[in-house]
């Protein structure tokens, strides 16, 4: 089985793409003094409203997942689509699989899975998976539950 948000990845950049559009646009108005207001003060209203919605966006942890459990494996890509993108991917067997949490913080949801050791139990880092289908979500629960208990 495979499920991603790669559908819900591409909505956000292209709603990031038309705002940025939108500041680009006035502040061209603004510069060219189409509005009845020296240029200056418009495109610093428009500077400072774009460096609000970038620290917004950048506060967002948009991440984009792909589960897959194909091969014998059970594999997670995911790395976030802010500005540096660093790609992150667990792959594990799933007799290897102790347990999962899904924690809720805020309004995010985080996949944490832990793996059996010779010393104990490590816990992998925590994924965001807050932009999956909410029947998505339930496929990937039941799926982990699966080999969780495979594994008791």
């Amino acid at each position: 089985m495979i499920l991603d948000n790669e559908e819900e990845i591409i909505n956000i950049r292209k709603t990031r793409n038309f705002i940025v559009g939108i500041f680009i646009l006035l502040v061209a108005i603004g510069w060219f003094e189409f509005i009845p207001v020296t240029w200056y003060y418009a495109v610093g209203i428009l500077v400072f409203l774009f460096i609000i919605f970038m620290f917004y966006w950048l506060k967002q942890e948009f991440t984009y997942v792909r589960y897959s459990d194909t091969d014998n494996y059970i594999e997670i890509r995911y790395y976030h689509i802010a500005l540096k993108v660093k790609r992150n991917m667990i792959k594990l067997k799933p007799s290897l699989l102790a347990k999962y949490e899904i924690e809720q913080i805020n309004k995010r949801q985080y996949l944490i899975l832990y793996q059996k050791t010779k010393t104990g139990l490590f816990k992998y880092p925590p994924i965001n998976i807050s932009l999956f289908k909410e029947e998505d979500r339930k496929k990937l629960k039941i799926n982990l539950t699966k080999y969780a208990s495979q594994n008791r």
